[in-house]
């Protein structure tokens, strides 16, 4: 159901001060009206970032894991990303995906670049301004593009 009326937003928008961004001046306007985050948010952001420190390390060890143990078994070529295989007399190959080294891959892209999305939401909470808070945007689109792939890609893995 459409309605003619004007929104807060749309309100504020209008109510610029001519010669100044209208959509400057409503996010200036809004910013006065939220609560200040309390300390432990802080804290909980800093926790994040060092977990994802440990989940790249943890990675890591579970490349060498995973090479390690099929060097031992004599399994050539452990951390294949894509193989062929032959499955008809024909010899028509077919691509076989590894669902573990996918999955060890892109968690250790995404560790990786939440590293940034971390710092610069601690910092555009705490330090407000709005080009850091543009740029915690971007890297929350980039960086669930690299976590998504990741988890689809290991997931048609296992089929």
């Amino acid at each position: 159901m459409a309605t003619n009326r004007l929104s807060f937003v749309d309100l504020l928008i209008f109510s610029a001060p001519e010669g100044e961004s209208p959509f400057a001046y409503a996010a200036n306007f809004i910013v006065h009206l939220l609560p200040a985050k309390p300390d432990w948010y802080f804290k909980q952001i800093i926790a994040t970032g060092v977990l994802n420190a440990v989940s790249f390390v943890l990675t890591l060890v579970s490349f060498i894991i995973v090479a390690r143990r099929r060097k031992l078994a004599n399994e050539m070529g452990s951390l294949w990303f894509f193989r062929t295989r032959y499955g008809h007399p024909s010899r028509i190959p077919y691509i076989m995906p590894n669902p573990l080294t996918m999955f060890l891959v892109w968690n250790a892209i995404f560790s990786i670049l939440m590293q940034p999305y971390t710092w610069l939401n601690y910092f555009a909470w705490k330090y407000p301004s709005r080009g850091v808070t543009s740029k915690v945007y971007f890297w929350y689109g980039f960086v669930f593009i690299f976590d998504g792939a990741g988890m689809w890609m290991s997931a048609f893995g296992t089929l």
